[in-house]
């Protein structure tokens, strides 16, 4: 789909669909096996992103982008703007529960 409207002059070509399809397949098994992994971890041990982490993350994105801190505010009250930046930070979460929980040996 993205290949169409990158390239709305190419034909409907089926060929090039099925290749697109060959290279792109691992990449997007392996991010969709991610996304359930992930999304396990957090409901299993119950992991959840707080008020407090939210706005500790506003206050260093504030501090580090230079931009105003009612613009950064304005920007993280649309819901979809939110929602983005508190699954970043669960995805952070779980990962580093993931690794501190990590037994890992030299084989």
């Amino acid at each position: 789909e993205e290949d169409k409207r990158k390239n709305p002059n190419l034909s409907d070509d089926k060929e090039r669909e099925a290749e697109i399809n060959k290279a792109f397949h691992p990449t997007a098994a392996r991010t969709i096996k991610k996304y359930f992994t992930l999304l396990a971890v957090k409901d299993q041990e119950n992991i959840v992103v707080d008020k407090a982490e939210f706005e500790e993350r506003i206050k260093k994105i504030t501090e580090t982008s230079g931009e105003k801190a009612e613009e950064i505010q304005t920007f993280f009250k649309q819901s979809k703007n939110r929602a983005s930046l508190e699954n970043q930070i669960l995805d952070e979460k779980v990962l580093n529960f993931l690794r501190e929980s990590a037994d890992i040996k030299a084989a």
